[in-house]
């Protein structure tokens, strides 16, 4: 599995992976079962979840991309009922859907991801925005880190809803990110050399920009933890 959350009723738990499946988080036992996806965040209310989910729908000469296009699918958190799926199309690319999180109010969600050829090196950085209601695509960035790879907790949302925070690995060097929430304007890019970045965190406050990952030393590989400054990326 790759990821799972937990309704903030306190029940059901959500795992997933090759497949969806909803527990009740008393018994364990098994409530529904979904399609596969990489990531998927609960709403406030709990009553939707919201997945990053793989696809073999696209067209594919080569048969080996299973993740085109980019989709996000609601689901009744309940019966695992569909409510709505959203498409970002790549066109001839791959696009690989890597998390999932959901605006404070609940009015949109956002997705990191990958866009490129099938050969990996092509890859670069995606940010998609999806309207939660409507499903509406309300605006996406693509191409800000080329080689873009992610860890297991890329993206994040500021206290305030007014900024969305994602970070990476561009090649042998750490990225991170920050968009307007509102229209993905880049407010501030950070790139450091021979370091890759795993997972970041919001304060509560919303000052800061917790940044984890790896940093290659002269004789092994160490763990690095930055603050950044949330406004500006600075250190």
């Amino acid at each position: 599995f790759d990821a799972l959350a937990v309704s903030p009723l306190g029940s059901p738990l959500f795992v997933t992976g090759m497949a969806t499946v909803a527990f009740d988080a008393l018994t364990g036992a098994e409530l529904w079962r979904g399609g596969s996806s990489r990531d998927l965040v609960v709403s406030h209310d709990g009553m939707t979840l919201y997945r990053g989910d793989r696809s073999s729908t696209c067209i594919d000469p080569c048969g080996c991309n299973p993740y085109c296009p980019f989709f996000v699918n609601a689901v009744d958190s309940v019966s695992g009922s569909p409510l709505w799926s959203a498409a970002y199309g790549c066109g001839d690319y791959f696009c690989g859907t890597d998390a999932v999180v959901l605006s404070p109010d609940g009015g949109v969600v956002f997705v990191a991801g990958r866009q490129g050829p099938l050969d990996a090196t092509g890859w670069k950085s995606l940010v998609v925005a999806i309207d939660t209601v409507t499903s509406d695509v309300l605006w996406s960035r693509a191409g800000l880190y080329p080689r873009w790879s992610v860890g297991p907790d890329p993206l994040a949302v500021s206290p305030d809803g007014s900024t969305v925070f994602v970070t990476g690995t561009s090649g042998t060097d750490g990225g991170t990110a920050a968009y307007d929430a509102t229209d993905g304007t880049i407010k501030w890019s950070s790139t450091v050399p021979g370091r890759s970045n795993r997972a970041l965190a919001v304060t509560p406050d919303g000052m800061r920009v917790i940044v984890t990952g790896a940093r290659v030393g002269e004789t092994s590989l160490d763990y690095l933890t930055t603050a950044l400054d949330a406004r500006t990326g600075e250190e």
